[in-house]
């Protein structure tokens, strides 16, 4: 018998209990400052991009191509 397949895997949901202190809280709300700070700048990039995309949009409406020659 291969001995490779002698694995047990057990699933059950557990429950962890931890003491939050003053510096466990501080350190975990500046983490999560940190990342919706990151998450806002991702936003205000998309924003931009999409600004951009909109103006090239409705500058090309406004002076569309001309004929194209195959």
């Amino acid at each position: 018998m291969d001995d490779s397949n002698k694995n047990l895997l057990l699933k059950r949901p557990i429950n962890i209990k931890a003491i939050v202190t003053p510096r466990w809280k501080e350190e975990v709300q500046q983490q999560l400052q940190n990342q919706i700070n990151q998450i806002d700048g991702q936003l205000q990039q998309i924003d931009i991009q999409g600004q951009k995309a909109i103006a090239e949009i409705k500058k090309q409406s406004m002076d569309p191509p001309g004929p194209q020659v195959s």
